[in-house]
């Protein structure tokens, strides 16, 4: 009886491994990325980010045409999707030419056409507005050290009040907006964390703008005081 039990579980192990060597054998299906052929070194280092925010790039990759990069009033990745794209109706994007537009500061991006909203973000986008920029992740961007033992006085004040007035014209954007959309809660969350990695520790790796400055060499916090008067 043990034998015959040993025969048939054999059997089973054998019969599972032989139907693995099939399909092992069975060719994978391609992975379609959304490559942009530039050698603009924003879009480069940019995309990795954009892709994360924007996923229907990926899935609709091999639907779009003419990919390339403009430098317009904004930097501009550009590409087409014709009449015949296999993607969804509902979206109302084939024949558009869409165009994803990125700030000055390379933090953000937006999709002016609702259209091209739908394919990027792979739903249907009603309520964002042509010129709704959605804020990148904190983590999939870098930032350029400040060499602060080469900067005088005024210009570490600059730094750190140009950084206050970013703080602040986020927070009157918040107090101002009355038209809340669902998107906007992890996208000003995305915001502040920016805000939030640019206001580093000294001796993190990130640069250090914002209340924290380089005095004889060393790193110590300084209270920046802002007059009004």
């Amino acid at each position: 009886m043990r034998k015959v039990f040993l025969a048939f579980a054999l059997s089973l192990l054998f019969g599972c491994d032989g139907g693995q060597d099939g399909a092992s054998d069975s060719p994978m299906p391609k992975t379609v990325e959304f490559i942009v052929q530039t050698d603009d070194v924003a879009v480069n280092k940019l995309l990795p980010a954009i892709k994360n925010m924007l996923p229907g790039l990926n899935r609709y990759a091999d639907q779009f045409q003419n990919t390339h990069v403009e430098q317009n009033y904004w930097l501009t990745i550009m590409f087409h999707i014709p009449e015949n794209a296999k993607i969804p109706a509902e979206y109302l994007s084939q024949g558009n030419n869409c165009f994803i537009e990125i700030n000055k500061e390379g933090t953000a991006i937006k999709v002016p056409k609702r259209a091209c909203k739908s394919v990027a973000l792979d739903r249907v986008v009603q309520d964002l507005d042509s010129d709704y920029w959605f804020y990148l992740n904190a983590d999939n961007l870098t930032y350029t050290p400040y060499d602060f033992t080469k900067l005088n006085d005024k210009e570490r004040v600059d730094i750190g009040v140009a950084y206050l007035k970013k703080v602040w014209d986020s927070m009157q954007m918040i107090k101002q907006k009355t038209d809340w959309q669902p998107d906007d809660f992890a996208n000003y969350g995305r915001l502040f964390r920016q805000l939030e990695d640019e206001e580093s520790i000294c001796n993190e790796r990130r640069y250090v703008p914002g209340l924290w400055f380089l005095q004889d060499g060393g790193c110590e916090c300084s209270e920046l005081v802002v007059r009004t008067d």
